[in-house]
């Protein structure tokens, strides 16, 4: 007779399909267990190493390099987690977007962007990203590659 897998083992064998660096969100596992559950199980496999979470809700496999160790994950996955976490809109800002067009050769040390949701700080270790809420208008082109030129 063969035993039913527990709800971590699923979610652990689910979470070795992923890349590492791709973020996922803790609502895609609910197919595997009550969601008591499944947070439980996201909890162990972050103490163990297996994940890191990258922000409320949102998990991934992280990324190891063999000398510099721990890599962070690039903000552009970070930023597509949260969009579809939260369904807001998200557009590069200020000096980003600038040094992104290659008009300025000054790197911001934080990264800011638009969203039309909550004004916060996502962080990874080091690496912080901004996100100030603005008036819906001014995202009218988030998500295309003219969002950079309204940013400036």
């Amino acid at each position: 007779m063969r035993q039913a897998k527990s709800t971590q083992q699923r979610i652990a064998a689910h979470v070795e399909r992923f890349p590492c660096g791709q973020a996922m969100l803790a609502r895609d596992f609910l197919t595997f267990g009550p969601r008591d559950a499944v947070d439980q199980s996201l909890v162990r496999l972050v103490r163990r190493g297996e994940l890191v979470r990258v922000g409320r809700g949102v998990y991934a496999r992280p990324v190891i390099h063999p000398v510099l160790g721990e890599v962070p994950l690039p903000v552009q996955e970070i930023l597509r987690a949260y969009t579809e976490r939260s369904g807001a809109k998200v557009q590069i800002a200020g000096a980003a977007a600038v040094n992104l067009l290659g008009l300025s050769t000054q790197v911001p040390v934080g990264t800011h962007y638009y969203t039309d949701g909550a004004t916060h700080r996502l962080t990874r270790g080091k690496q912080v990203i901004y996100l100030q809420h603005v008036n819906p208008k001014v995202l009218v082109c988030a998500g295309t590659a003219a969002a950079p030129f309204l940013s400036c």
